[in-house]
């Protein structure tokens, strides 16, 4: 009965372990430069345009395909 319960709890320790490395291996780098942004185009997710000068988006912008979010303040 007890090798059950310490079977069990080796189980559920196993199956969080698997979680947080996934979570941990998906998560998304944040860009802050628009230059290094579009030298690495498909690995960019999150652009963060905050405190930039830009009075317009460059057209370069259609390059990034996995862009899922872009950041910026007036």
């Amino acid at each position: 009965m007890n090798f059950r319960i310490t079977l069990i709890h080796l189980q559920k320790i196993t199956i969080s372990l698997l979680i947080l490395i996934y979570l941990s291996c998906n998560t998304q780098k944040t860009y802050f430069d628009l230059t290094e942004a579009i030298q690495n185009p498909l690995d960019v997710r999150v652009l963060n345009l905050n405190n930039n000068q830009l009075r317009t988006l460059p057209k370069e912008i259609g390059l990034l395909k996995n862009l899922q979010r872009i950041r910026f303040e007036l």
